[in-house]
């Protein structure tokens, strides 16, 4: 993606005081120079901080203290977006933060308020960078560890090498020095490289939904066929039972050896409305069937309970429906509250309501849409009212529901008064009650066996989704992924390769393969005895820097070939000449004229071979991004005076910071 800085901004804490705007050139490289204490390395985090970071590493006293608000203007594709956060208080971070976004972009005088967060702002900035909101590994969920969903934040160790980084032989990547950054590095690597896209982790995060949902439907029809299987082995055991309660068909044979014609009478027995046990003892007169009478009354109250339940249940659905439908019909009708809004926003200049341009078509085409749009509303207002005949039959339901209760209860009763009258009584009721529950029992296993007849098509949706999975394997296979990243690897390798004999490194390095490790966040590099060493391993500054060059540089060039690329299309070296020019001797570069003498440059005063190592670096930037086109930018804060590098193409000098000129105005400092 295109994401590049266009102009960083300083508004002063005094409010009579204009801000100080220090402008980029895109495309370019860009270089401050000047004396130290000037305040160039604070540029880098005063745009890491405008970049929605956690924290702030602005230097406190001097920039803190005069400046209210700190801005970014990034150029994008096709427009502008600036972000300008408010400076922290004492030991706070502040979240507010503001942003304007356009094509022209007019820099206010000052800012009293903000109008988005932090939290905001990083989810516009993903946005921009195509990131979705998925976790980085599909086996765990939640939002924290380290492979929670990536971040424009993730990447940002890619556009800056402080003073502290840039010939660092032990840190190659901006903030990897805490643990936390440097694990999410690693993890979020492969997605700035682009072996994983958007795309790819959406299908990773789909195959593991999918290959969840198989291990459910499989667990499902195993446990199906197990319980078919204990089943069968289980219906003579049903069959001798029924012959017992005296509930088995007489004309039926109980001995065969066909499950099929057993499993046939066990469904009658089960599908039976009236089960008469065989009783026989001859004592039992009136009281019997008097208690008789009763269950049958029993059977059916509780008959008439259960169709009224299942009314009641009816109902209770119905009304829930309902109260769906309406709040369905009330959110279309209010997305869709147009009708008002589209007459009241014509104008007599035929102006558009929602992008603003001029038309010459006929408003009655307004009308009419308008129009619809009212018959709409008016028929999903009326679609969500509710019968009031609705709620009369709910109600008559309910009491009719609570009458056969206390009917129910008064029979069951005087059931109760009766069955405890006879020890006989009491025996036929414990039998009769287990025969009911075997009857319940029988019915479930017969809907048991019913479902392993038919597996409701499991069969069918486990070979679906075996297929689905096969396709998605394909895109999104360990094996394809490592290859992918592999290529990438070797080409920014190569392009490493390409870079290092212009910058000033041993020759013996210069002929030595080299790799990045993602596992190691390091170099490692390889002799010809076969044997390899890490960046850490190997001695001189000047290799350091030089490495450090040419890996940033081999990966914007890699990540400005894909236009979707997430990262942003920048990079920022602080102090990069720190091994060659010693600082002192740096800012007395160049001196100012004293009474009335020319300016004197003291470039002359640095060693020839120095000199020529730190111009090796700015050329050797400045051609990658002429040779890119300039899909990406750099910018280089150095003590070096121009004289360094004058006479190579594509650099834009932005500012020289000495004899009193420095990042904070003078008169800003009370």
């Amino acid at each position: 993606m295109r994401f590049q800085l266009s102009k960083l901004i300083l508004w002063s804490s005094l409010p009579d005081k204009e801000p100080r705007i220090v402008e980029f050139e895109p495309g370019k490289l860009n270089v401050i120079t000047g004396a130290s204490r000037t305040g160039k390395s604070a540029i880098i985090p005063i745009i890491d901080y405008c970049l929605a970071s956690s924290k702030c590493s602005i230097p406190v006293d001097v920039i803190r203290d005069a400046c209210s608000w700190f801005g970014v203007v990034i150029q994008l594709e096709n427009d502008q977006l600036l972000l300008a956060r408010k400076g922290p208080e004492r030991n706070t971070v502040p979240s507010e933060m503001f942003k304007l976004r356009g094509c022209d972009l007019e820099i206010p005088m000052q800012i009293d308020h903000g109008n988005t967060t932090v939290g905001d702002v990083k989810q516009i900035l993903n946005g921009l960078s195509g990131i979705p909101s998925l976790r980085l590994d599909s086996d765990s969920e939640g939002e924290s560890g380290f492979n929670a969903s990536a971040s424009f934040r993730d990447l940002i160790s890619f556009n800056f090498q402080p003073q502290n980084i840039v010939a660092n032989q032990n840190v190659l990547f901006y903030k990897v020095e805490s643990y936390q950054y440097r694990e999410r590095l690693k993890n979020v690597f492969p997605f700035a490289l682009g072996v994983i896209t958007a795309s790819i982790l959406a299908k990773q995060h789909e195959l593991k939904n999918l290959r969840r949902l198989l291990q459910q439907k499989e667990r499902e029809f195993k446990k199906i066929k197990s319980i078919s299987e204990r089943w069968v082995g289980e219906v003579k055991s049903h069959v001798s039972r029924a012959v017992e309660y005296g509930i088995w068909p007489s004309e039926a044979d109980a001995l065969s050896d066909d499950t099929d014609y057993l499993i046939s009478n066990l469904q009658a027995i089960a599908q039976s409305t009236d089960v008469e046990l065989s009783i026989s003892d001859e004592g039992l007169e009136k009281t019997l069937n008097t208690l008789k009478e009763l269950r049958i009354k029993e059977g059916d109250l509780s008959i008439n309970l259960a169709e009224k339940r299942n009314n009641k249940s009816e109902l209770d659905r119905l009304q829930k429906t309902l109260s769906a439908h309406s709040n369905v019909s009330s959110l279309k009708r209010d997305r869709l509250k147009l009708s008002e809004w589209l007459l009241d926003s014509k104008n007599q200049d035929n102006e558009c309501p929602v992008c603003g341009n001029i038309f010459n078509h006929d408003s009655d085409n307004l009308t009419e849409l308008s129009n619809a749009f009212h018959q709409f509303e008016l028929e999903a207002k009326a679609s969500i009212e509710v019968p009031s005949a609705f709620y009369r039959e709910l109600q008559t339901v309910n009491n009719e529901i609570r009458d056969l209760i206390d009917k129910l209860n008064s029979v069951n009763r005087q059931i109760k008064a009766l069955e405890v009258s006879s020890v006989k009584l009491k025996k036929e009721r414990y039998r009769r009650d287990e025969a009911n529950r075997f009857i319940g029992a029988l019915e479930n296993s017969l809907t048991t066996i019913d479902e392993i007849q038919d597996d409701g098509g499991l069969q069918d949706e486990i070979d679906e989704l075996n297929r689905q999975i096969e396709g998605l394997l394909k895109d999104v296979s360990e094996h394809q992924i490592a290859r992918k990243k592999t290529v990438a690897l070797k080409q920014i390798s190569t392009t490493i390769s390409t870079l290092l004999p212009g910058l000033d490194i041993e020759a013996r390095y210069v002929k030595a393969p080299c790799e990045l490790s993602i596992t190691d966040l390091s170099l490692k590099i390889s002799f010809e005895s076969g044997v390899q060493y890490y960046l850490s391993e190997i001695g001189s500054g000047s290799n350091w820097i030089a490495y450090h060059i040419a890996l940033t540089v081999a990966l914007h060039r890699f990540f400005s070939s894909d236009d979707s690329n997430p990262v942003g299309s920048f990079v920022i070296y602080d102090q990069p000449s720190q091994v060659y020019f010693p600082r002192k001797l740096a800012d007395e570069g160049k001196e100012a004229s004293k009474d009335g003498e020319e300016e004197v440059d003291h470039a002359h005063d640095f060693s020839d071979e120095d000199v020529d190592a730190v111009r090796k670096i700015f050329k050797t930037i400045a051609d990658a991004i002429s040779e890119d086109k300039g899909r990406w930018q750099a910018l280089i804060l150095d003590h070096a005076p121009d004289s360094v590098w004058a006479g190579i193409s594509n650099i834009h000098k932005v500012a020289e910071w000495r004899d009193g000129e420095k990042l904070i105005p003078s008169d800003w400092l009370a």
